[in-house]
């Protein structure tokens, strides 16, 4: 529980069963994984290893993260290098982070890839912080996601984003700053109705494919399917995590 709090950064219960059976889980898998969850609550030496934030998706549940000492536990006594303390500021945010990363850790093992996942916190003076950095290594080669999730609808801070990663893209500080010389950005929003007006206001300015766009229903029903959309030809084309 405590290595997949610490990959993870946040989760809820059915999260967590997901992610460690690798499947949808069973009312059986459910009630064992709050059953151990409990179990680091009840035990005195455990007591501060987890966090919670009480929350409504689909119905009440809880997302569980690291403490301060659950942290220290995870990543300097059980080598878990992205482990950190969770600390809740948006709930639903951080949540529709982990949702899509249990997504595309399954689509890496149906296809044999290899995913790398980073989930950093913000750094103050570093020119783009994104929510998190997923690498995805397929039979093609190693390809780099920056992660960014927007729930709010479109403001002209979505391009103010786009200008600083437009700037880096195939320069040196892209690779200081993503670990790779150029990197797709993928865009995750609520409904179709604001992915279709943030394509838009994209094609304006930053009428690249660089800039993939989604929403949570797309990659929620198939996340391995042609979901993605730029702003450089999203009235003709859409893209898939295979379309290199």
């Amino acid at each position: 529980m405590i290595d997949a709090l610490g990959d993870l950064y946040c989760a809820t219960p059915r999260d967590l069963a997901r992610y460690i059976r690798h499947q949808e889980p069973t009312d059986n898998d459910l009630r064992s994984t709050r059953a151990t969850i409990k179990n680091i609550y009840e035990h005195d030496d455990r007591a501060t290893f987890l966090t919670q934030k009480h929350f409504f998706f689909n119905s009440a549940t809880s997302l569980f993260g690291l403490s301060s000492h659950g942290a220290y536990f995870a990543k300097d006594i059980m080598g878990i290098d992205n482990a950190r303390e969770f600390e809740i500021k948006d709930a639903e945010h951080e949540h529709l982070i982990t949702r899509f990363h249990i997504a595309l850790r399954e689509l890496a093992a149906k296809n044999n890839w290899q995913l790398e996942w980073k989930q950093q916190a913000v750094v103050a003076d570093r020119l783009i912080n994104p929510d998190a950095i997923a690498t995805l290594t397929t039979e093609k080669g190693a390809f780099t996601f920056c992660i960014e999730p927007e729930r709010q609808s479109f403001t002209e801070n979505h391009l103010k984003k786009a200008k600083k990663y437009h700037s880096v893209f195939g320069k040196p500080e892209c690779k200081a700053l993503f670990g790779a010389d150029k990197v797709r950005v993928i865009f995750i929003v609520l409904s179709e109705r604001k992915r279709q007006t943030m394509l838009e206001k994209f094609a304006e300015e930053y009428p690249y494919r660089m800039f993939w766009f989604t929403t949570v229903d797309a990659f929620t029903e198939d996340i391995g399917g042609e979901i993605f959309k730029t702003p450089k030809d999203f009235k003709e084309a859409s893209y898939s995590f295979i379309s290199f």
